[in-house]
């Protein structure tokens, strides 16, 4: 340390400064930032992420804390009826649905040929990463399944809430019947 400050000095004087400047009553304004700091607040950034990422994937219902959801029997259930129970499931819709839809993840979701569609309308994207419900996990395909079905959805890139559309009348429903309900602890 000693010899970084002498080189300092020398430095500084040879090429015309005076060592006066070097010493601490000298400095005025702001403190530097070092790239150790610049460093440290983007490891810091990324650890707190990686935090929310372990913590939503102990609970990832969270969002729902004190909410009336579905019981997971009787979303497995209908994900059975649905795909088989498969997340990571595409079929074909037909074309009334539009050119190139199709019908991803364990419930079924409606999605077009650029990605819009029922999981993305319920925020699967920004829950998952993905346009896709077939690339989501399947808690995450559960969590849009009961926002879907029950609460609706603030999108707020678009600045728009997407109402709940109930659960639909069709055979899986009767399939997965009697509909239970529990607060999520």
């Amino acid at each position: 340390m000693r010899l970084a400050t002498l080189l300092c000095v020398v430095v500084c004087v040879a090429s015309g400064g005076s060592a006066e400047a070097l010493a601490p009553s000298a400095f005025t304004g702001s403190p530097p930032v070092f790239a150790a700091d610049v460093l440290y607040e983007h490891r810091w950034d990324e650890a707190l992420g990686q935090m929310r990422a372990a913590t939503d994937a102990l609970d990832p219902y969270s969002e729902f804390k004190g909410k009336v959801i579905f019981t997971q029997r009787f979303m497995n259930d209908v994900a059975q009826c649905e795909t088989g129970q498969d997340p990571q499931h595409v079929g074909r819709a037909s074309v009334s649905y539009g050119e190139g839809a199709t019908f991803r993840g364990a419930f079924g979701n409606w999605t077009t040929s650029n990605g819009s569609g029922t999981f993305e309308y319920y925020g699967g994207r920004e829950l998952s990463g993905t346009f896709w419900a077939n690339e989501a996990t399947y808690d995450q395909q559960k969590v849009v399944f009961i926002r879907k079905s029950l609460y609706g959805w603030f999108d707020s890139e678009r600045g728009v809430f997407v109402p709940p559309a109930g659960l639909s009348n069709n055979n899986c429903l009767r399939y997965a019947w009697p509909v239970e309900y529990e607060v999520h602890k």
